[in-house]
């Protein structure tokens, strides 16, 4: 008998890193617009935030969610500024 994997082997990976495209490209569209609101790109940096999480755990481990990384500091500013318009998840997660 031999051993195979199964069919959904590898799918949170997959998933993870659809994921993760979809956000960042989401979050670099908004950053470039001048009209964007804290509360878009937060939400969208969270997300993002957590798929890359969900990355590094699916390979073992029990990674955390590190915010100020991949964003600009203009935008790091504006959120620890004004965190009480920020994305109710990321509040706890801004230093």
């Amino acid at each position: 008998m031999s051993w195979k994997p199964s069919r959904s082997s590898g799918c949170g990976f997959d998933n993870a890193k659809i994921r993760e495209e979809k956000y960042r490209k989401e979050l670099n569209t908004l950053m470039s617009d001048p009209q964007a609101n804290i509360q878009k790109v937060s939400k969208s940096y969270y997300h993002l935030l957590i798929s890359l999480r969900d990355q590094q755990n699916y390979f073992g481990g029990n990674y955390s969610i590190k915010f100020g990384f991949l964003i600009p500091y203009i935008w790091l500013e504006k959120m620890r500024n004004h965190k009480e318009l920020c994305y109710k998840p990321l509040r706890e997660f801004i230093q």
